[in-house]
C-alpha cells in the first residue's frame, strides 16, 4: 500500500513537471516568465516579477468659498411664467425677454414638459420651450443632448441658441416656434 501511495506521490510530481514545461504561458504576457541558466549547466524557468508603484494616497484638497451677496430679482408684473424669469433673464438680452415668457407660456404653461408620441426622450418636444427632437443634431454640436433639454436652464439655453439660429436663417428667431405663436408679429411687433 505505502509503494502505491508513494508511487502515486512520484506520478503527480512528474506530471506537474511535464505540465509547468510544456503550459502555454503566452496567455500571461512574454515577460512574464523568462529561462534561467544556473552553473549546474542546467535550463530552468521561473517566475519574473514585476513590482508596479501603488498609486498614490488621495489626498483632501481644501476648498475655500466666499459667501456673496444674494441679489434678489424683481420680477416685472404681467408675465405669464414669472417662475422662470430669473433663468429667462441670466441667458437671453432684456429686449426679448418678455417676448421668451410669451412663448415659453404658450408652447408650456409653464411647466417643464416632454411630449412624445414614443414616449421615450430624444423624441418629440422636450422642456419649458418644447424643443423639438429635429433640432438634437444641431443642438448636440453645441454639447446639448437630449436629457439635457430637460433641465430647464439647459433648455432656456437651447431655445437661445435655436433663436440665433433661426434670426440668421429666417430672419425671424422664433420661427421654431411658428406652431405656437407667430413668430412675424413677435418680430416685427
Amino acid at each position: 500500500m505505502r509503494l502505491r501511495v508513494a508511487g502515486l506521490c512520484v506520478f503527480t510530481a512528474l506530471a506537474a513537471v511535464v505540465a509547468f514545461k510544456f503550459a502555454d504561458w503566452s496567455i500571461y504576457g512574454t515577460d512574464q516568465f523568462r529561462t534561467v541558466t544556473t552553473t549546474s549547466s542546467t535550463t530552468t524557468t521561473e517566475p519574473v516579477i514585476t513590482v508596479r508603484p501603488l498609486p498614490p494616497e488621495p489626498t483632501v484638497a481644501t476648498v475655500t468659498t466666499k459667501v456673496r451677496k444674494v441679489t434678489t430679482t424683481t420680477i416685472p408684473a404681467g408675465l405669464l411664467c414669472p417662475e422662470w424669469w430669473s433663468t429667462l433673464e441670466a441667458f437671453w438680452p432684456e429686449e426679448l425677454l418678455r417676448q421668451a415668457d410669451h412663448v415659453m407660456w404658450a408652447e408650456t404653461r409653464c411647466q417643464n414638459l416632454h411630449r412624445s408620441d414614443v414616449g421615450r426622450i430624444g423624441y418629440g418636444d422636450h422642456g419649458l420651450f418644447q424643443i423639438n427632437a429635429i433640432n438634437l443634431d444641431y443642438l448636440a454640436g453645441w454639447g446639448i443632448t437630449a436629457d439635457d433639454l430637460m433641465n430647464p436652464a439647459q433648455n432656456v439655453v437651447a431655445a437661445r441658441i435655436l433663436y440665433q439660429w433661426a434670426d440668421k436663417q429666417y430672419g425671424c428667431g422664433w420661427q421654431p416656434w411658428y406652431s405656437s405663436v407667430n413668430p412675424w408679429q413677435l418680430c416685427n411687433g
